[in-house]
Order: C-alpha cells, then structure tokens, then sequence
C-alpha cells in the first residue's frame, strides 16, 4: 500500500486519516512507501520489538532500546491506559534508543510506540 506525501498541518483532521492510514499498513503487515519531495522514506513495517512495542512509564518516563532508532527516525506515540499527560520524545540516542517523558511524576501508564525509519 503506498501512501501519499503527508499533510503538512499537523493539527489538521487529514494528518490524523494519513497516521491512521500508516497504522493500518504496519499491522497488516503490508510494504508501505511514503513519497516526499525531499526524499522517499519506507515504513518498517514489521512488528517486530525493534519497530513497534509498548513502553510502561514510571513516574512519567519510560526508556525505549532499540537499535532501529536513528537521527532522523519518525516516533509515532499513542497513549494507552494510565495516561494523564501528553506524551513526548525527551531524547533519542541512534542506535540506542529513546526516552518517552509525559511531565507527569503520576503517570504509570502505558504507550504504544512506532518507529518510522526514514532513508
């Protein structure tokens, strides 16, 4: 499934259908390819840990390994349960990792997390 070059609103309601179009490919385990003018990126779309995984918060933090993480990498987050705050990339580390923060000490959630690699 190819998707199409993504809105450049982020706030607008055809972001979200495109993000939601994304998650669709990733679960269906189909090969997706998103075609931008600067470059074309292809969507990881296994779901293996190393793209796709839930990371539990404590006190508002979670630490995410994955060696899949680069620069440049699109982190899609979606709260899931427990959640009170807006979740966030606080730091990424390529070839590491990357840390999600919400701000919220009371935060002990969970957060489904997708690692878009870009080319």
């Amino acid at each position: 499934m190819a998707l199409s070059n993504p809105p450049q609103d982020v706030k607008s309601p055809a972001f979200f259908s495109w993000i939601y179009q994304a998650w669709k490919a990733i679960l269906g385990n189909s090969t997706s390819v998103i075609a931008n003018t600067a470059a074309i990126a292809t969507l990881q779309t296994q779901t293996d840990s190393k793209h796709l995984g839930v990371a539990t918060l404590s006190s508002g933090n979670a630490t995410v390994a994955t060696t899949a993480a680069t620069a440049s990498s699109a982190i899609v987050l979606t709260p899931l349960v427990g959640v009170s705050s807006v979740p966030h990339i606080a730091s990424r580390t390529a070839g590491t990792g990357f840390t999600i923060s919400t701000g919220n000490a009371g935060d002990a959630g969970s957060i489904q997390w997708l690692l878009i690699v870009g080319t």
